[in-house]
């Protein structure tokens, strides 16, 4: 369900990204309702995400993305692809200071 899919072939030869898909299929389930396990599907066909805010694909799809290359590299650039998606239309500035915040209270780097 919510293991990445290089951890369900070999969970010794797993990196960061694997919990970045994790994240990002609880994430998934949170806002679609949806199990994880069509994942690798919702890519191609978006009514598998239908109910997920047009703002959040984006970061959603890249966390839960079949190879871990594609995913983001780290919980802290996913954290501010959030933040930034969250307010789209505030300055760079206040989106980096609202990403920043964010992660202080959830104790990122």
């Amino acid at each position: 369900g919510y293991a990445s899919p290089e951890q369900r072939r070999d969970a010794k030869r797993v990196d960061e990204r694997a919990d970045i898909y994790g994240v990002g299929a609880t994430w998934f389930w949170l806002i679609t309702g949806r199990k994880p396990e069509i994942l690798d599907m919702a890519s191609k066909d978006k009514r598998l995400i239908e109910g997920a805010p047009i703002e959040m694909l984006g970061p959603l799809l890249r966390a839960t993305a079949y190879e871990p290359d594609d995913r983001f590299p780290t919980a802290r650039d996913l954290a501010l692809a959030v933040a930034e998606a969250a307010d789209p239309f505030a300055a760079t500035a206040r989106k980096r200071s609202v990403a920043k915040a964010w992660m202080r209270e959830f104790h990122l780097p």
